[in-house]
């Protein structure tokens, strides 16, 4: 979502793609758009970045409840046994994508790529 605030072309355009059929942001997702904000240097134009971003109609802010935290827990179980390792929080954002059925759109390939043979749908910008 940083990147799609910067106006990054690449970004912006599959946003604008996909915006007629529904985007989902886990709440996790926006409360580390938050921190950013916070500790920006423009605190104020990036809290009315994300404001913004909420009232898009088309865009519904997704909490994590009693599925997501079932689903971490049996996924990060899986990654332990497998030998990855993936940050809690990027974890908590991907099985909120896999509960609610959609697709990660991330420019962090390297972290959530490897999620992908565990059901996740990643789609790396």
């Amino acid at each position: 979502m940083i990147r799609f605030f910067r106006g990054e072309e690449k970004v912006v355009s599959r946003i604008n793609q996909l915006i007629d059929k529904g985007i989902g942001i886990s709440s996790v997702s926006l409360a580390e758009l938050y921190h950013g904000a916070e500790k920006s240097m423009k605190t104020k134009q990036g809290i009315r970045d994300i404001k913004r971003l909420l009232d898009v109609p088309d865009i519904q802010a997704l909490n994590f409840k009693d599925k997501e935290a079932r689903e971490f827990g049996k996924l990060m179980n899986k990654l332990e046994k497998a030998g990855l390792k993936i940050s809690p929080v990027d974890l908590l954002i991907a099985v909120t994508a896999k509960v609610n059925k959609l697709i990660i759109l991330t420019g962090d390939k390297k972290h959530f790529s490897r999620l992908n043979r565990f059901g996740i749908k990643v789609e790396a910008l």
